[in-house]
């Protein structure tokens, strides 16, 4: 299992979670890095086991989420989202983060986390489906397995998708999923 960023940011994200403990925090000192001002130097602790993460704050000032809700202790699955101060990442089972990641980027806007549902129009039905198990994390091959479809298939649904909401990578598009609905 992985933990992502949903954008851009200073730190050693993204980092592979093998079973075992990691502090996350700005600290040096901590193994998980994450560099920005709403995250504590020792901000939380992750307890990994090969099919889930308990998530646990270490009285950080901006606070430690598991799917928006406060985390402490709370058990998180692949898919989860996990909100570290104002940075947003993501249990995936694959790094999801493109070989040519570029420094310069900005970082994405965060805005909208307490959505409760996310209306997404101009998909096909066959798109919604490769589109639900790429946001919980699932790789190229495994949605293919899942649901009966050859990989060249879900390559070109994915493609479609990253079209439609104007995205390169599935980073962006989780960051984009996540920003202000219009009329919210």
């Amino acid at each position: 299992m992985w933990l992502v960023s949903t954008g851009t940011i200073p730190g050693n994200l993204p980092f592979r979670l093998d079973p075992g403990k990691f502090v996350v925090g700005r600290s040096r000192k901590a193994q998980i890095v994450i560099r920005d001002l709403t995250v504590s130097k020792q901000h939380a602790r992750l307890v990994c086991t090969a099919r889930s993460v308990v998530v646990e704050d270490l009285g950080s000032r901006n606070g430690t989420f598991v799917n928006e809700e406060p985390a402490g202790p709370t058990t998180a699955e692949q898919g989860s989202t996990l909100r570290f101060g104002s940075v947003v990442c993501m249990l995936s089972a694959t790094a999801m983060m493109p070989v040519q990641s570029v420094d310069s980027e900005s970082t994405f806007a965060v805005g909208g986390l307490a959505s409760p549902t996310l209306e997404i129009g101009g998909l096909t039905p066959a798109q919604r489906e490769v589109l639900a198990l790429a946001l919980r994390g699932a790789d190229e091959a495994a949605i293919a397995h899942t649901l009966g479809r050859s990989w060249h298939t879900v390559h070109t649904h994915l493609k479609a998708i990253f079209k439609h909401f104007g995205v390169h990578t599935r980073a962006e598009l989780v960051a984009r999923l996540l920003a202000p609905q219009k009329g919210s």
